[in-house]
């Protein structure tokens, strides 16, 4: 039993529109979803059988085509998503660094050319800001314009930097 406005799904591919025939029925009785191939009737025939032909193209022309599932890289990456912290979280950390804000930027660039090496330049800039656990100000920026590149990490020692200003200030004290 056929009943109206109800879909029927003739292919899992594409019909090509030109192609599709019904035989012995009226094309105002039904309408055809062509990319999608189902068949919706108006008016349901009054023969028990009909004889359909069409023809497919060899892909079907709305399928969704993705290199990756987005939802898949948030649920199986390496580094697990954290909740926001709650004050009771805060509590039960080693080192409370506050509400310390952190802005900066990390820069590479390579240059070349006919009559020279391949040349690296990089540079690093960082502006910290906040209150610490124990109502202590901090204020800092570090900037170093030649970071280098090392195979065990960059600099390490706060006195390689290029430029380094920090400020600590509590109640009077700076």
């Amino acid at each position: 039993m056929v009943t109206p406005g109800a879909g029927f799904r003739l292919d899992t591919l594409s019909i090509i529109p030109s192609s599709f025939r019904i035989e012995g029925i009226d094309s105002l009785q039904y309408t055809l979803d062509y990319a999608n191939a189902i068949l919706y009737w108006k008016l349901p025939p009054t023969d028990s059988a009909v004889w359909v032909t069409y023809r497919v193209f060899p892909f079907k022309l709305n399928g969704s085509v993705q290199r990756m599932n987005f939802d898949s890289l948030v649920l199986y990456s390496a580094a697990p998503i954290r909740a926001p912290y709650n004050k009771a979280d805060r509590q039960k950390e080693l080192f409370n660094f506050g509400t310390i804000n952190a802005q900066g930027s990390f820069g590479r660039q390579v240059g070349f050319g006919n009559n020279q090496d391949v040349v690296l330049n990089s540079n690093l800039n960082i502006q910290l800001s906040g209150m610490l656990a124990d109502s202590i100000e901090l204020q800092a920026a570090i900037t170093d314009n030649n970071v280098p590149i090392q195979p065990d990490g960059n600099t390490q020692q706060l006195n390689e930097f290029d430029e380094v200003y920090i400020r600590f200030k509590k109640k009077t004290g700076n």
